[in-house]
């Protein structure tokens, strides 16, 4: 930087002919300055050393910023930063109204823990392009780790101004608050969070806030939610994000293929995993994306090749084969379906949800003891889960078992204190009965339950309105 600067005294007192005249040969030296030395011990995939050879070319010749521009994303979606950092600096400097390349420079920097250098950058972006709600946010977090719990603050309440229920601007919000010990309204924000994002945002720090707060059982509740899940999904970024168009390891292209869908994009994440395929052909994973998104367009026919692509890759991975079974179901091939099923089965025999696929499968045929026995399974694969003991006990009050059913659900209470869906199952049969004392209690636990869905709620509520004739 301190070169432009000396570039732009001197082009200033030379008047406005010298300007444009030292103008391009600054650019010129600046262009063939920013291109980086390879990197050094590390063999560089074919297609990328090609990809990197073109663009040095065209800067070399052609003396293009484009071509600098594609050399910074080659490095930076494949993970050399100390060579895109390098590129970025020059970019910097060469078209400095573009917010893109202080926010790509302050990702790189924030990643390397260099807090102070990458605020400057993150604000540049957000002055640059105010609406680029990453930015801010990105802003809010480095702020917020650097220990300038003011600003990062006010950084959480920009974003909050333009989108008043963004779930990582809430997140930010109730880290600041935590962090002065606000416990209430850092509880507040996250239960907003965690509910625009089905917990896979705020939900792990929201049992910190319920246990600082008093509320213990639900706290035990959703740490037994967090342990079953473990779902955390990074803000979307289309910055970063579309920069591994150009990626060649198959992972990291994968993984920003689900960030992009997870926004919407599903054009960009669709392209991204035909990348991947093209550069990795035996990478199982991408082939189950692609299924996840074809499924997601309702392209049955695509998901379902995908999958089995994915299945013949890794056939380990009983997701696939669950999704297998459901596809070709809907597609109403029924002897795919029951075929993927047990193959799933013998190759992942300790996948729970495959096991509740075919005890369904069993209960809706009449095969009532086989059905059972999946049931129970699931119970010894995961008995520290709510899931396996919420099945059984659905397949039991189909068979007219309730007193076993509610034992079950008391057992899976027990391992998930106040899960919604247990609650909801023994409010309804607690109506069902005409208990009126246990249904409303069981229904006001599920009120201060902040996992229990609006819907649930209301169809419950309007159940004991019929039964009794009063409101809860």
């Amino acid at each position: 930087m301190k070169k432009a600067w000396l570039f732009l005294l001197a082009a200033a007192a030379l008047g406005a002919g010298a300007w444009l005249l030292l103008g391009r040969a600054d650019s010129s030296e600046l262009l063939l300055a920013s291109i980086p030395a390879r990197p050094q011990g590390v063999a560089l995939p074919p297609a990328l050393v090609e990809r990197i050879d073109n663009s040095e070319q065209d800067l070399r010749t052609h003396r293009s910023v484009s071509a600098l521009a594609d050399l910074a994303r080659l490095y930076h979606s494949n993970g050399y930063f100390a060579e895109a950092q390098l590129c970025y600096n020059g970019l910097l400097e060469l078209e400095p109204n573009k917010a893109r390349w202080p926010h790509l420079l302050a990702s790189i920097l924030a990643g390397y823990g260099q807090l102070e250098e990458a605020i400057p950058l993150y604000r540049q972006a957000v002055k640059l392009a105010p609406d680029y709600l990453p930015a801010r946010v990105r802003l809010g977090d480095v702020l917020l780790k650097a220990n300038h719990d003011k600003e990062a603050y006010e950084a959480y309440e920009g974003v909050l101004k333009i989108n008043g229920e963004h779930p990582y601007a809430l997140l930010g919000l109730a880290r600041v608050e935590m962090q002065r010990g606000e416990w209430d309204s850092a509880r507040l924000h996250l239960e907003a969070a965690a509910a625009k994002s089905n917990y896979a945002i705020g939900g792990d720090l929201l049992v910190n806030a319920y246990e600082k707060t008093g509320r213990t059982t639900l706290a035990r509740s959703l740490a037994a939610q967090q342990k079953a899940s473990g779902a955390f999904y990074d803000i979307p970024d289309p910055w970063v994000d579309e920069l591994f168009i150009d990626c060649y390891d198959p992972y990291r292209a994968t993984i920003a293929s689900g960030s992009a869908m997870r926004n919407g994009d599903m054009d960009t994440a669709i392209r991204l995993l035909e990348h991947v395929n093209k550069v990795a052909p035996r990478y199982a994973l991408a082939y189950y994306h692609l299924g996840l998104i074809y499924t997601e367009l309702k392209k049955i026919p695509h998901a379902i090749m995908a999958m089995e692509k994915s299945a013949e890759l890794d056939p380990s991975f009983s997701d696939t084969w669950l999704r297998l079974v459901r596809l070709n179901a809907q597609s109403g091939d029924e002897l795919a379906a029951r075929m993927a099923l047990e193959k799933g089965i013998k190759l992942c025999p300790h996948s729970p949800r495959l096991h509740a696929e075919r005890a369904g499968r069993h209960a809706a045929a009449g095969r009532f003891r086989e059905a059972e026995a999946d049931y129970r399974k699931i119970i010894t694969l995961r008995p520290d889960e709510s899931f396996g003991y919420i099945e059984f006990a659905k397949f039991l009050f189909t068979q007219n078992r309730v007193e076993e059913a509610i034992a079950i659900l008391n057992k899976g209470i027990e391992i998930e204190p106040e899960e919604p869906m247990i609650l909801s199952i023994m409010a309804f049969h607690a109506i069902t009965v005409g208990d009126e004392t246990r249904a409303r209690q069981l229904l006001q636990r599920m009120k201060a339950q902040p996992r229990s869905t609006a819907d649930s709620i209301d169809a419950l509520v309007l159940n004991f309105r019929k039964a009794f004739n009063k409101f809860p």
